[in-house]
């Protein structure tokens, strides 16, 4: 019994101690749950971080985020190294103590932090918006549309000639005492036309010396467009030609009839009313007063509409374009040189090269050339030099492009113009021939590439006796081989020559300095499109709204 007494005793004094010790760690555990959440707090997470760097918690994942295993979740952007989002402990042990304000200034500066993606966004400056130019009537115009304007303020011919440093050829031609006279004949006269048969000028020249062929042109890096071969230029020469004085002024020089073939009763217009003296400031040479009323655009409106029935317009409209501004790239020419020589005059020009001792010749199919450039600048030195000018259109076709809302008119505008690479391979035969149809005094050409929007390029070739040489050599071979033989050209026929290998490795030397020429062309300037002399201020591209 005593034994069993004592045996409670000591089971009732265990209960006791174990009381104790369950009461004692309790409260230690709540002590040690108070620092730790004193040291979480969002006060303590967040000191040193900047306001984007603290993630707000959705309500429905605060619990979730709260605590893990007794730690606590730092937000993404908080993680130096790493961008991803990663997962930071911040858990604190029972013995660690709270930082005071005093220990904290004690403490070295924290690291700076990368800012986050977020907070770079927000501290980029906004763009302001571009404030509207001055001037922007031009600007306002609609870039697309479905009749396009190919006299764009442009200046006309008849206009041109009344210019006072502009040298016109009379409409009137009396009769020819030389061959050399044909030149008198305007371009857009009947004479002028006929001369052309069975001569080979400027237009047939490339696809003589088999530059259009498919070989040949892509190592000369003619475009594709322009592969057309040489059947153009066998049908041209195989006309019968006019090769002596006598039969020129039996056809020509008709009383009944006159070499213009075009209304000019514009020129009858004094010149005083279209050209005047200009400002001290301008760099024109004389201003152009002339506007375009809406009549003038209704015609316009109305030849374009019988051009777009099918597909002639898109096939057409850079042939267009071409011709109606010529005159005013020759301006261009104009005012530019003589910037450089204010006594210098620039003259019209016709067929010129009929009285070089080559044509000089009545042999039935023998060779005969001829060109006609866009005119001829005679210096006040005496020094002439011929003007070609090339127009690029701007209007390009919409066909085969995406549907966008709203509709696709028919044509856009493009513009682009770089002087890199020299001519086109097929302008260099062009401009060769205008200077030897010039005569030997002529030692250069200038062509002159002029954009609606992005202003104009001037180039300058010089004369190159031994291309000219060869040139002749090969246009006399395209004659006496194929014209006078009757015989079509075959594909590559020069290129290709098994018959004579010798010719074979000629043709492919003239070939190769065809495209040293080509790009050794000198860059003279480049206009801006403000110093572009033009019929008015601003003028829409499109036809649509008239």
């Amino acid at each position: 019994m005593m034994w069993h007494g004592l045996v409670s005793l000591i089971g009732g004094l265990l209960v006791i101690l174990l009381d104790h010790i369950i009461e004692a760690t309790f409260l230690q555990s709540r002590t040690v749950m108070a620092a730790t959440k004193a040291t979480t707090s969002p006060s303590f997470l967040y000191k040193d971080l900047l306001p984007s760097q603290i993630m707000s918690t959705p309500k429905h994942k605060k619990q979730q985020l709260k605590k893990v295993d007794g730690t606590s979740w730092l937000i993404p952007s908080q993680v130096i190294h790493n961008r991803a989002p990663s997962i930071l402990h911040a858990s604190t042990s029972a013995g660690e103590q709270t930082t005071t304000a005093s220990e904290s200034s004690r403490q070295p500066p924290p690291p700076s932090m990368p800012q986050s993606i977020r907070s770079r966004r927000r501290m980029r400056p906004k763009k302001k918006k571009s404030s509207p130019s001055k001037n922007q009537d031009e600007d306002s115009f609609p870039t697309t549309g479905n009749l396009p304007d190919p006299w764009y303020r442009s200046v006309s011919l008849n206009h041109l000639r009344l210019h006072p440093q502009f040298q016109a050829l009379s409409s009137h031609v009396p009769l020819l005492q030389e061959l050399e006279d044909v030149s008198k004949f305007r371009q857009e006269s009947w004479q002028w036309d006929e001369l052309h048969k069975g001569r080979c000028t400027t237009s047939q020249a490339a696809g003589a010396l088999g530059f259009l062929e498919p070989i040949a042109g892509q190592a000369l890096g003619v475009p594709t467009s322009w592969q057309r071969g040489g059947m153009g230029s066998y049908q041209r020469l195989r006309q019968p030609a006019l090769r002596t004085v006598e039969e020129m002024n039996k056809l020509f020089i008709d009383p009944e009839k006159d070499c213009a073939t075009v209304d000019d009763s514009s020129t009858d217009d004094a010149a005083e009313s279209l050209w005047q003296q200009p400002s001290n400031s301008s760099k024109m040479v004389a201003d152009y007063l002339y506007q375009p009323n809406k009549e003038e655009f209704a015609r316009r409106k109305t030849c374009i509409r019988e051009r777009s029935g099918g597909e002639s317009l898109e096939k057409s409209i850079r042939f267009l374009w071409g011709n109606t501004q010529e005159a005013t790239s020759v301006l261009t020419g104009l005012n530019f040189f003589a910037q450089i020589d204010p006594d210098m005059v620039l003259h019209e020009s016709g067929m010129c090269g009929a009285g070089l001792d080559l044509n000089q010749t009545s042999e039935e199919g023998g060779l005969l050339i001829g060109a006609t450039p866009d005119g001829v600048i005679r210096y006040s030195d005496g020094r002439i030099e011929a003007l070609e000018v090339k127009n690029h259109c701007p209007f390009f076709s919409n066909k085969g492009r995406k549907q966008r809302a709203g509709g696709l008119k028919r044509f856009s505008i493009g513009d682009r113009l770089t002087h890199e690479g020299g001519v086109l391979p097929q302008y260099v035969s062009q401009l060769q021939m205008e200077m030897l149809c010039l005569g030997p005094q002529c030692q250069s050409a200038v062509m002159i590439r002029q954009t609606a929007t992005q202003g104009a390029i001037v180039l300058r070739m010089k004369r190159n006796e031994t291309w000219i040489n060869e040139m002749l050599h090969f246009l006399t071979r395209f004659q006496t081989e194929f014209v006078q033989a009757q015989k079509p050209p075959r594909t590559d026929f020069f290129w290709n020559n098994t018959d004579n290998l010798d010719e074979q490795s000629r043709y492919r030397r003239f070939v190769n300095l065809t495209s040293e020429l080509r790009n050794s062309v000198q860059h003279v300037a480049t206009i801006p499109n403000e110093d572009i002399q033009r019929d008015e201020a601003s003028a829409p591209f499109f036809l649509d709204n008239y």
